[in-house]
């Protein structure tokens, strides 16, 4: 009898093993089932050389290989775009530099400090160019403004701003984007009213860029002219590249 009690207690121990756990509620629907907040007091850290201890520090956990519950910080686990560049001209005279294609030139932005940035290292100030560092997705932009002189020069003529790609191991750059139009210049009965344009070019692209491949900006102008002749090289012509993924 003490034999059959024993044998009958050991499988019950056994089923209660393997039986559903519930905290915080009698109807548990999983092996562990908890309702209300769960605090871990006492994890693993994931050590990187980034990990930092401040308790304001976004965290997650993780299982290892092994089953064992870690934690670590969001950036340790998920890629966060790293790369951002803003750029300018150091004077109202913006350089024009190579030809990129029949009739385009090299807008020589030779400006990355304050109030830019060059955040990841990716741009050249003696080749005016971008070097993507590392595969992503990219967001470019880039403007100019014409001040009231080149405006004038440019009357009737096609101006515009683009954006070329040369890819990784090649040498001849791609125009991907642009704005060109012409700057008309009005007479009425004989009397100039003037260039009626805008005096802006702007272009825009998100492309998808391989470690290595390079970005340049350029104008299309038919005028033989030296520099652009902007407003403000700060505020009104300027450049921004920004990884998004």
């Amino acid at each position: 009898m003490k034999k059959l009690l024993f044998t009958l207690g050991t499988c019950s121990l056994c089923t209660t093993m393997y039986t559903q756990v519930g905290i915080g509620t009698d109807q548990p629907t999983a092996m562990l089932d908890v309702v209300g907040q769960i605090r871990m007091r006492d994890a693993d850290q994931i050590t990187t050389s980034s990990t930092k201890t401040s308790k304001s520090v976004k965290q997650i956990i993780t299982i290892d290989g092994d089953g064992y519950v870690k934690r670590g910080e969001v950036t340790e686990f998920v890629k966060m775009p790293r790369i951002f560049v803003r750029g300018c001209s150091k004077s109202k005279s913006t350089v024009l530099g190579l030809n990129l294609l029949s009739g385009w030139r090299t807008i020589n932005f030779d400006n990355v400090a304050s109030p830019g940035f060059n955040i990841g290292n990716g741009f050249d100030i003696s080749t005016y160019q971008f070097t993507a560092p590392e595969d992503g997705i990219y967001n470019l932009y880039a403007q100019f403004t014409m001040d009231s002189s080149f405006l004038g020069l440019s009357a009737n003529a096609n101006t515009g701003i683009g954006i070329f790609i040369t890819p990784v191991g090649t040498k001849s750059p791609t125009l991907i984007a642009e704005e060109t139009f012409t700057s008309l210049n009005i007479s009425v009965l004989g009397i100039s009213l003037g260039n009626i344009s805008s005096p802006i070019r702007k272009v825009s692209s998100v492309v998808s860029l391989n470690a290595g491949d390079k970005v340049a900006f350029g104008a299309k102008t038919v005028l033989s002219v030296s520099a652009l002749s902007s407003v403000s090289p700060t505020s009104d012509t300027f450049f921004t590249i920004s990884q998004i993924k």
